[in-house]
């Protein structure tokens, strides 16, 4: 049901490297030439992901071929014990890119350049980290420094951009990493256009379990008495799952279905609604083993995943 790209069913993804002659070709060598790539994609995008966005998709009721993708959301800010907080994603991705060896931003924002997005910047694109990054072209994207990435990631989540992490065997065919050597992905994606996230709802259950994997070791938390219930509903109209809805004027919750993106607590007037995890260490390993290895060597060379983000998130509040 996950269909693999080529390169990944060879043994020897080097076989499958293409020519620099043919990259030119398809993507041409300069940001202008990235703008005409660009604009003969848009049309095929539209047609094919169009249906998800405009909300006029038929929900699956059969599971389909699609292309493989391990991807878990990080909600922008979660609870821990002693009422602090902690910045996952950004403490989780800079984690990364301090180890990587190249790292690049996309040009442009795949979803929001497809959908003419008028609420977030389209040059707001995707962070793909790991050495291979250094295949893709200069006409889609930018070969940056470590403190520019991570300046990237938290003016986007500044923004109100939603992150997602991990892998998706897409971006290699899509970027240019002919290759076929992993990757790992950072999605910065906004409530109206990301295509994935607006999918989801329409996705056969089956589908939706290794399309998106939220991290073990989160919850959801509501404060009742804080809640406006159906006098309000932001969080009702936009979550991306379903997972919540209004029974008898309250809110109800769907542990099952809820991806733990941080939507409705960010979109919360009264900050009834907040995301927390028992365990952080446990939580941030749980992230890592998913994806170091699936992903590229992380650099992480046998340092415990959890303390490393940790030391992290206290060098970014200094």
């Amino acid at each position: 049901m996950a269909k693999r790209f080529h390169f990944y069913e060879n043994p020897n993804p080097k076989s499958v490297t293409k020519s620099q002659e043919e990259k030119d070709a398809w993507f041409g060598t300069k940001p202008e030439d990235g703008d005409a790539f660009w604009a003969k994609r848009i049309p095929g995008l539209r047609e094919i992901y169009g249906p998800a966005h405009y909300g006029t998709k038929e929900i699956d009721t059969e599971p389909h071929d699609m292309f493989y993708c391990d991807i878990a959301p990080l909600p922008p800010v979660i609870h821990i014990d002693g009422g602090k907080t902690f910045p996952l994603p950004l403490a989780v991705i800079a984690a990364v890119i301090n180890r990587s060896s190249h790292r690049i931003i996309n040009r442009r924002c795949t979803c929001r350049t497809t959908f003419d997005c008028q609420s977030y910047d389209k040059g707001i694109g995707c962070v793909h980290i790991g050495g291979p990054t250094a295949e893709e072209p200069d006409s889609v994207a930018r070969h940056v420094s470590k403190e520019e990435a991570i300046a990237h990631v938290k003016h986007a989540i500044d923004l109100g951009l939603l992150p997602f992490v991990g892998k998706m065997d897409v971006d290699n065919e899509v970027w240019g990493i002919w290759s076929g050597e992993p990757i790992f992905t950072v999605c910065l994606c906004c409530p109206c256009c990301c295509i994935p996230r607006r999918g989801y709802q329409y996705l056969h259950p089956i589908q939706k379990k290794w399309q998106f994997n939220p991290a073990n070791g989160l919850r959801w938390k509501l404060n009742h008495s804080a809640c406006m219930e159906e006098e309000c509903g932001s969080c009702v109209r936009q979550c991306p799952a379903k997972a919540l809805s209004f029974k008898d004027g309250k809110l109800q919750y769907d542990a099952d279905a809820c991806l733990y993106c941080g939507r409705c607590q960010q979109l919360c007037p009264r900050q009834a609604i907040s995301i927390e995890t028992p365990d952080l260490d446990g939580l941030l390993r749980d992230i890592f083993s998913r994806y170091d290895g699936q992903c590229g060597d992380l650099g992480f060379q046998g340092q415990d995943y959890a303390r490393a983000v940790i030391e992290t998130a206290e060098q970014l509040r200094r």
